[in-house]
């Protein structure tokens, strides 16, 4: 045999598995689909009589994140059922959250370095660095309430961190505790713990 033919052959045997014409292909993952269409599908699986499947798509709403806003926004204005009403009010206040919590995570500084600071200083820092380091360059937005704008921490260094690590090093160290609340994440004076009798 030549070598072209060896070639052939040989690419012959490794080629998939041509469909008869009565054969279906096999479906493509879902991911392949455009984003709007299936965002579409799973705002309709929030009907869904299956309460793990709406779960599931209501999760997965959140987690798309912004493109959904528009989509379920219109679907919901154009729609009586309460279901979607209902779970579309929840999903629409929880990406901003997830979106808040996915920079926190994502944004790595390397390098946090503070000396007998208040933790406004060290909170200004932290937000002008995540509009540095967000490829979107909206960062992240704090506020600072229960009097913790004044706590102070002595020695802060950190490197290397992702935001999210070094604000629970740092909200500890000031005796403080944060939440993201509408995608803001609040930082107070932790409450003093209730005394067990």
């Amino acid at each position: 045999m030549k070598p072209i033919a060896l070639a052939c052959a040989a690419l012959l045997a490794c080629a998939p598995a041509v469909f008869a014409a009565d054969d279906n292909p096999p479906e493509a993952p879902k991911e392949d689909a455009p984003l709007a269409e299936r965002i579409r599908t799973l705002i309709s699986m929030l009907i869904d009589p299956n309460a793990n499947l709406r779960k599931a798509a209501e999760r997965q709403l959140i987690d798309i994140g912004e493109p959904v806003v528009p989509i379920l926004t219109d679907i919901m204005s154009k729609s009586g059922d309460l279901g979607i009403q209902a779970r579309g009010r929840v999903i629409l206040s929880e990406i901003p959250n997830a979106i808040t919590l996915r920079k926190l995570r994502a944004l790595t500084f390397a390098e946090i370095n503070f000396k007998g600071a208040e933790l406004s200083a060290i909170v200004d820092f932290i937000s002008d660095e995540s509009v540095r380091l967000d490829y979107e360059k909206r960062g992240v937005n704090f506020v600072l309430k229960d009097n913790a704008a004044a706590k102070r921490i002595e020695t802060l260094r950190l490197r290397n961190i992702p935001l999210y690590d070094a604000l629970k090093v740092i909200t500890d160290l000031a005796d403080c505790e944060f939440a993201v609340d509408n995608g803001i994440v609040v930082i107070r004076a932790r409450k003093p713990e209730t005394a067990q009798p």
